[in-house]
């Protein structure tokens, strides 16, 4: 029986168009009162997410930064930062590539001023944007790095940040104009298995949504996983079917009815 449904964001449960679909809160509400946790598992920023889910804020639980934070009711249950000489060193190694950093501290992005011309591209996926000059103006813990790919290639910056950083920290394709960067051990899988050891859930009593290699560790936990038709090769490989985002919600009763 599913006692947890875990949806990935952008592409996924808010579709390709990134927008929330019609019905969507009421089916939370819905699966919440069936005594279902819905779970928002995502690489954007906490605030970013409670944002989205104000009107349901108070039933459903968080997986933030591809699981470096996880919230629940309120509650922080798990937190993990990057170091700050890994940040150095990291922004230093992007200078001269076409990645924009964007620091994300719990409640605020910090960017450097050359990724100005692409500030309404990335709005809708940072909460609080901060410009600064210098690392010396983060004055919060790093929750991970996340980079913009301005040319929609993640694929060969994505190599060299493995090549140099692979020791240090968890590095993976996000979408097509991202790559993110978090402290090792931190992935949504990771962030699931916070929140069902809270709960008391089982591998096989968790659903889970994802469209990109970001989702892999969260579809290879739960027993029954979705991979969306336009996923990454490898979300499809490690999933038990297949979707499109905007059968995301008719799965989600379905899980109610037959029950």
């Amino acid at each position: 029986m599913i006692k947890l449904i875990a949806s990935d964001m952008d592409g996924t449960f808010l579709g390709r168009e990134v927008r929330m679909p019609r019905g969507a809160y009421d089916t939370i509400r819905e699966v919440t009162d069936a005594g279902i946790l819905f779970v928002a598992a995502s690489g954007r920023a906490l605030s970013s997410l409670e944002q989205i889910f104000a009107p349901v804020g108070n039933d459903i639980a968080y997986v933030a930064e591809n699981g470096s934070v996880v919230h629940y009711k309120g509650e922080e249950l798990s937190v993990n930062v990057v170091q700050n000489d890994v940040v150095a060193n990291l922004v230093n190694f992007l200078e001269n590539t076409e990645g924009h950093p964007v620091i994300n501290c719990r409640y605020q992005a910090h960017v450097f001023p050359r990724i100005k011309p692409h500030y309404k591209t990335i709005e809708p996926y940072c909460a609080n944007i901060k410009d600064i000059t210098s690392l010396n103006e983060v004055v919060e813990e790093v929750i991970s790095v996340s980079v913009f790919i301005e040319n929609s290639k993640p694929l060969p910056l994505y190599k060299k940040l493995i090549e140099n950083f692979g020791d240090d920290v968890f590095v993976v394709v996000s979408g097509q104009y991202w790559i993110d960067i978090m402290p090792k051990g931190s992935n949504k899988g990771d962030g699931l298995r916070v929140l069902m050891k809270k709960l008391g859930i089982k591998e096989d009593e968790v659903m889970a949504f994802g469209d990109y290699d970001n989702d892999i560790d969260m579809l290879e936990l739960a027993k029954e996983s979705y991979a969306m038709t336009h996923g990454t090769a490898g979300v499809k490989a490690v999933a038990k079917h297949q979707c499109e985002p905007s059968e995301i919600l008719g799965i989600m009763r379905g899980v109610i009815d037959g029950r």
